[in-house]
């Protein structure tokens, strides 16, 4: 059997265990050959796939490690980038990050955590959280069995305490970091910080109650302060006051030194209000140069008294305005006091309080009237005459008479002024001072004024082409309001060119009576007013001279055609040296400017010879004649005739 070829040697094994080997084939050498030949390929296709497999895995081993550490190290690099980049957002979001263990111990913070505690993370791993900050004891207990217990704890809204003793407003929020089925504890706990939005909250209600200028409350907020004081006086039985406050002479201030300074003036006037005002008090600013000072607790009403001298006192010093204080402004207050009752509202009071001050200023102003009840009941009369002038007006009930105007010389009629009556039904005729008075409070003063302006120039031109009209004049009175109107020159042109068919006033016909307020209180406008007024043949008289406070420099600025010297002085001309002394100089004064100088009020014989004595051109009074209606005036005095009693 040497064709036999060599076995493999696993083959070769299994043969001999049973007794057989190539040398002794059994009796079909042929198949016996056959069969070893399959085998023998078998087993040796066999143990060269199992050197292949061996090969290939070997190969595959080292593949795959490389292939492997391959992997490990991208997975590696990619680890480190998601981490940079998770620390970088960490680091980078305002809010502050801070994680925790299941203990409340710090793990890590991220930069707007440090920022907002004021510590470094490193300084304190592993620290407990209440080493950098403290909240109220039950939302920290709460926190702590959150972390232990993995669940989320929130507080919109929460005060932490931080190392250095300060304080801020967070938001704030504990998110569990894993389930409490890994048996894993801690999570992150995030700190917003409210600082910002609170300051603009706070800004917001800031503005919405607070006067921007002066800073003080507004006119919303004073009146629910003085809402809440009223109902703090009904529970305890304790009344409260109102002050209310007008800086007097402040539109002054305005149009001559501008309304920049204007509000300079407002600030250093609230300024000196505060300085003044007790801390208990409420002030704020009411409107334009209007305060209001709440006092709550009046057990005493000299309280109130008290502070509003104060007040006064206080604005009298002069105010240091502009560039370097160049400017000096002077201004006082007018303060109107009222103190609650029972049932008073914060209406009621400021009402009460609002009608004490327009009494103040009404009585010369730098002063401190208190609302009363006599105050209240001479409030409603005067409302009451108001309305009733308002309706005289409408309904054509007012009269003009007019009363002469005699020479000292011969006692023959110079002329008439024209005088606005008005008869209250059974009150008789109201004084026209007091009529003027109500008129120009109502606002009717215009209405009034232009009917005294149109009868007096129809009755001035009823005069002519009589005997001696050229000798005689008309004066009217003339409101300041009325000459502070624009246009006033042209409205009595416009009386006086009116009847086609009518005679032209000679110049002189016609005169203005203007007090010295109303002639002084804008010399510049008024001179332009008296030249257009002169171009007109108008002349204007100065009434009631040495009752106000007039400039001779200023006088000087004026064409006047008469001076009237004021009643109260020819009252007492016979009786008073010093009235006299006035008097005199008055004349001497009217006679220098070249103009007449005429006294009213005279009663009496003794007071005309005293007044024609003393030089007086023209006297006026009851010693000659009562006002009186226009067709009875001119019947009575056509013919120059002298007036007897």
């Amino acid at each position: 059997m040497g064709d036999v070829p060599e076995l493999h040697s696993v083959l070769g094994r299994q043969l001999r265990r049973v007794g057989l080997t190539p040398a002794a084939p059994p009796e079909d050498v042929a198949k016996w050959r056959l069969f070893l030949q399959r085998v023998n390929a078998a087993y040796t296709d066999a143990d060269q796939q199992q050197y292949l497999h061996d090969r290939a895995f070997d190969v595959s081993s080292a593949e795959m490690h490389r292939l492997t550490e391959e992997l490990r190290k991208a997975n590696d690099s990619q680890l480190a980038l998601e981490r940079d980049r998770l620390q970088a957002v960490f680091d980078s979001v305002s809010t502050g990050l801070v994680v925790l263990d299941g203990e409340a111990r710090l793990v890590d913070l991220n930069q707007a955590a440090e920022q907002l505690l004021g510590v470094q993370a490193a300084d304190h791993r592993a620290a407990s959280l209440w080493s950098v900050l403290v909240m109220d004891e039950a939302s920290a207990l709460d926190l702590e069995n959150a972390c232990r217990a993995n669940q989320l704890w929130t507080r919109p809204e929460i005060l932490l305490g931080l190392r250095d003793g300060s304080t801020v407003p967070v938001s704030s929020q504990f998110t569990p970091l894993s389930s409490a089925a890994h048996g894993e504890a801690g999570g992150v706990l995030t700190l917003t910080d409210l600082t910002e939005r609170k300051e603009a909250e706070f800004q917001t209600e800031w503005l919405a109650s607070h006067d921007q200028l002066t800073g003080l409350m507004n006119r919303t907020a004073i009146f629910d302060r003085l809402t809440e004081a009223l109902g703090r006086t009904r529970r305890f039985g304790v009344p409260c006051a109102v002050l209310f406050i007008d800086l007097d002479h402040f539109k002054l201030v305005n149009d001559t030194l501008g309304h920049a300074v204007g509000d300079e003036l407002l600030i250093a006037a609230a300024k000196r209000l505060e300085k003044v005002v007790r801390r208990v008090d409420a002030l704020g600013r009411f409107g334009g140069d209007e305060f209001i000072v709440v006092v709550e607790r009046v057990n005493d009403i000299g309280v109130v008294d008290e502070l509003a001298e104060r007040i006064a006192a206080t604005m009298r010093t002069s105010f240091a305005l502009g560039p370097q204080g160049a400017e000096l402004a002077y201004v006082s207050a007018s303060i109107g006091t009222a103190i609650s009752q029972p049932d008073s509202t914060a209406e009621d009071l400021l009402r009460d309080a609002d009608l004490a001050l327009y009494e103040a200023k009404r009585h010369g102003r730098d002063r401190a009237m208190a609302y009363d009840q006599a105050l209240r009941r001479k409030v409603d009369e005067r409302v009451r005459l108001e309305r009733q002038l308002r309706q005289a007006c409408d309904a054509g009930d007012l009269e003009v008479a007019f009363q002469p105007i005699c020479s000292s010389a011969d006692s023959t009629v110079v002329g008439f002024e024209a005088i606005v009556r008005w008869q209250r039904p059974g009150r008789g005729w109201m004084p026209q001072q007091e009529l003027i008075t109500l008129a120009e409070e109502s606002g009717t003063i215009q209405r009034i004024g232009q009917f005294a302006l149109e009868r007096g120039v129809a009755f001035a031109r009823s005069l002519q082409g009589r005997d001696g009209a050229d000798q005689r004049f008309v004066s009217i009175n003339v409101s300041a309001l009325q000459i502070d109107r624009e246009g006033l020159p042209e409205q009595i042109a416009g009386f006086m060119v009116r009847g086609l068919d009518s005679m032209p006033l000679p110049p002189g016909t016609l005169r203005l009576e203007l007090t010295e307020s109303a002639l002084l209180s804008d010399p510049e406008e008024s001179e332009v007013t008296v030249a257009r007024l002169g171009e007109l043949g108008v002349g204007v008289m100065l009434d009631d001279f040495g009752t106000g406070h007039g400039s001779l420099t200023n006088l000087r600025r004026f064409r006047l055609a008469g001076i009237k010297i004021d009643r109260s002085f020819s009252a007492q001309v016979r009786s008073s040296a010093e009235d006299r002394a006035i008097i005199k100089a008055v004349i001497d004064l009217g006679h220098a400017l070249g103009a007449d100088v005429i006294a009213e009020g005279v009663d009496d014989d003794d007071q005309r010879s005293t007044l024609t004595a003393m030089g007086c051109d023209a006297l006026q009074g009851e010693v000659f004649s009562s006002p009186l209606p226009a067709e009875q005036a001119l019947g009575t005095y056509s013919d120059l005739s002298r007036v007897r009693r």
